[in-house]
């Protein structure tokens, strides 16, 4: 059109991040302000109402690695975090390949994939808790009826037990947003790949692992972070099973870290914690993507 600026499409190419920025504003505000808070804090001492007194240094951090019961709580939390993404991430692919296929109750079997996301971590927790109470838990009910013990079994009492049972009910609250990651990334690949494949006689096998494999390595990514990241993170399963207890031999970062913050008032020492976290789990972050980039070039 004549008379138009040369300049109008560059001023186009602008509007939508124009529109995206009160939204990015608002997010890096509720995000980064906590963040900074908690860094600053982690280099300063804070009295009981979390007011900062002075500068402390790494003092807090010192006393948090110095800390035996930070240690093993970390180590608690190594353990936890791997046996339940390595369990999640192997029984949602199986899940995913499942409910791929094509079958008279699909919806159905889609829909109940999603009731245990669609409730409170906190809920689910209390109706595990439930399930394997010492006393009036239907699991010891059935166990003492089947005759394979002759004495309740004290599940959440014991470390050798309770945490087992807390991995486990993090696997099953974490199956289906795994399933369902995986299941886009199935349906996103080309049938006429998979047909092919069986024209030119390759076994199921092979199609998996020549088809699907490579083209769920970019989901398979994306679910193992995000898995890592919630998992480690995690607190109401923990927190509202057990507590941490017995004697806190199945704490985790979390839940340690909220009793040094709310119990202990050691505002400080727990931002110190806070920090070292968001270390780890930005570092795995970055390491675990260049490795994935690396491979894939």
């Amino acid at each position: 059109m004549a008379g138009a600026s040369p300049f109008l499409p560059a001023r186009r190419a602008w509007i939508p991040y124009l529109c995206l920025l009160p939204a990015t504003l608002l997010v890096a505000a509720v995000l980064m302000v906590p963040i900074g808070e908690t860094c600053i804090n982690a280099f300063c001492t804070l009295d009981r109402y979390a007011n900062r007194t002075g500068f402390a240094g790494l003092r807090n951090f010192r006393v948090t690695l110095e800390d035996t019961e930070f240690r093993y709580a970390f180590w608690n939390t190594m353990v936890w975090t791997t046996a339940v993404v390595v369990l999640t991430l192997g029984i949602s692919l199986v899940a995913s390949l499942f409910l791929n296929r094509r079958f008279v109750l699909r919806p159905v079997a889609r829909a109940i994939l999603i009731l245990p996301w669609a409730s409170s971590l906190v809920i689910s927790a209390i109706v595990w808790r439930y399930i394997f109470d010492g006393e009036v838990g239907p699991v010891n009910a059935w166990l003492i009826q089947s005759g394979l013990v002759s004495e309740p079994i004290y599940w959440l009492a014991q470390r050798d037990t309770s945490f087992p049972v807390m991995i486990g009910v993090a696997v099953f609250v974490s199956i289906p947003f795994t399933t369902t990651v995986f299941l886009a990334g199935l349906q996103a690949i080309p049938r006429d790949l998979y047909e092919a494949a069986k024209v030119d006689g390759a076994s199921a096998v092979r199609s998996f692992l020549s088809i699907t494999v490579p083209h769920l390595r970019e989901v398979f990514a994306i679910a193992t972070v995000i898995n890592v990241i919630y998992v480690f993170n995690s607190f109401p399963i923990v927190w509202t099973m057990t507590g941490g207890g017995p004697a806190n031999t199945t704490d985790i970062i979390m839940t340690h870290l909220y009793k040094r913050a709310f119990t202990d008032k050691q505002f400080a020492v727990a931002s110190a914690e806070a920090v070292i976290v968001f270390a780890v789990l930005m570092a795995f972050s970055v390491t675990y993507s260049i490795l994935l980039r690396r491979r894939g070039d």
